[in-house]
């Protein structure tokens, strides 16, 4: 799992092939195979792979939330909801929690974005993307000083990433802050000339 989660997808692939001839059963490896190979591009063989380890093992919340994200990527969404509600169901996670607060952003269901981004952020309050996340939504739904708070606490726990500075120029914008919005967008073009958007 080491040399997956580092990036070190050959090694980690020869081992999990090596673990799964000597025990093709093992739900584990299984799920975090197939999401290693996946993560490569194989479409079919990973999700069999993460479906298999859902069978053999169906009380694994992580074992949903992969599905759910695989279903995501196939435009698949009502699956997708139902893989990390699923996952949820079985343990409140983080993770599950953000990838259904991302798929409602994407399916335009902000109040329910905001839901799961709360309970994203109650699990994990110290995490970049669950703050992010959760102001895009609260500014989608005009809650703009919600919104920049959440965004000042995603820029203090990564101030090299643009993206802050854009979530904080459209939530200024959102909330009539011209001067703010401006000095946004300058500070994410310092950090990112290449994303003039």
């Amino acid at each position: 799992l080491e040399l997956h989660e580092t990036g070190n997808f050959d090694e980690a692939a020869f081992l999990y092939q090596n673990i799964l001839q000597i025990n093709p059963l093992n739900s584990l490896v299984l799920n975090s195979y197939g999401t290693l190979l996946y993560q490569q591009g194989n479409l079919l063989n990973g999700p069999r792979l993460i479906k298999q380890s859902i069978i053999l093992n169906p009380q694994i919340s992580i074992f949903y939330n992969r599905m759910g994200v695989v279903k995501r990527t196939q435009g698949e969404i009502d699956r997708a909801c139902m893989m990390f509600e699923r996952a949820l169901l079985i343990e409140e996670q983080y993770e599950a929690n953000l990838n259904l607060c991302e798929t409602y952003l994407e399916q335009s269901h902000y109040e329910a974005a905001i839901d799961s981004g709360r309970r994203a952020l109650a699990l994990a309050p110290n995490t970049f993307l669950g703050h992010l996340r959760l102001a895009a939504a609260l500014r989608l739904v005009g809650k703009f000083n919600e919104a920049l708070a959440e965004v000042e606490e995603a820029k203090s726990l990564n101030p090299l990433s643009p993206d802050p500075y854009i979530e904080l120029t459209m939530s200024n914008i959102g909330a009539q802050k011209g001067e703010a919005a401006l000095d946004a967008v300058v500070r994410g073009l310092v950090l990112a000339p290449d994303r003039l958007e």
